[in-house]
């Protein structure tokens, strides 16, 4: 039950980013910052949700339901990435998992707006 709860929870949070993103993204100069920690916390999502098991083909179609090709196609390479990492049991490693998850991300970000 647990499970099925934080599985629709997570759903609505991922589609929730995907129109969040989508009004970062048509601000008129959003600062690297800004970017960056709206990447990082969707990338919290999507690694949370790929360790409660949510299909990887679930975060796709998530993904795809943006109207923004840009947008579709980062979450697309923070999905492949979360589900290049292992699946954790115990919380506080499922915790630990997603905060590195996302400062990875949020490294990855901030260096493409240094170059």
């Amino acid at each position: 039950m647990k499970k099925a709860t934080l599985f629709i929870i997570m759903i609505v949070a991922l589609v929730f980013m995907v129109t969040f993103s989508t009004s970062v993204n048509a601000e008129e100069d959003p600062s690297p910052t800004t970017v960056c920690k709206s990447w990082a916390s969707t990338a919290e999502k999507v690694m949370i949700a790929r360790q409660i098991g949510v299909p990887m083909s679930r975060l796709f179609e998530i993904a795809e339901e943006s109207d923004s090709v840009n947008y579709t196609s980062v979450l697309k390479d923070i999905v492949v990435k979360a589900y290049d990492k292992p699946r954790y049991s115990t919380e506080s490693m499922q915790n630990k998992c997603v905060r590195d998850f996302q400062n990875v991300i949020f490294k990855e970000c901030i260096q493409v707006f240094r170059n």
